[in-house]
């Protein structure tokens, strides 16, 4: 798995856990040889589905929610300043913000972390 932060592929789904206070982002993305060696994935898997959670959420708000791609998730951390142009407070939080037509979430939590994944071999169009 990736070490990185980054969020490769497209976004599928959001899930909302109110038991939790947590949010899972789940993406699916094309594998080149890069990153079937960075998933490790065998030879003949083209792509990977991977979970992003983001625990303690707060301050959530669902101004729209369409299944239409693009999606984009943009996280944004401390110091820095979110598409609408406000400064993230420090305090080890970030800002979450997915978006696209159709589409306005906004929640504030605790870094991301990838807690799952697989990878498979794609059916032929």
């Amino acid at each position: 798995m990736p070490a990185s932060d980054a969020f490769p592929g497209d976004l599928d789904a959001l899930h909302w856990d109110e038991r939790g206070d947590a949010v899972t982002a789940t993406f699916e993305a094309e594998l080149d040889d890069a990153g079937r060696a960075d998933w490790g994935a065998e030879a003949a898997h083209t792509r990977v589905r991977y979970h992003v959670r983001f625990a303690g959420v707060a301050d959530l708000r669902a101004a729209g929610w369409d299944h239409r791609l693009p999606l984009r998730l943009a996280v944004v951390a401390d110091g820095e300043r979110g598409a609408d142009g406000e400064q993230v407070p420090d305090g080890g939080r970030v800002v979450v913000e997915v978006s696209g037509e159709g589409t306005d979430v906004r929640f504030t939590s605790a870094p991301p972390e990838h807690v799952a994944y697989r990878t498979f071999t794609a059916a032929a169009p």
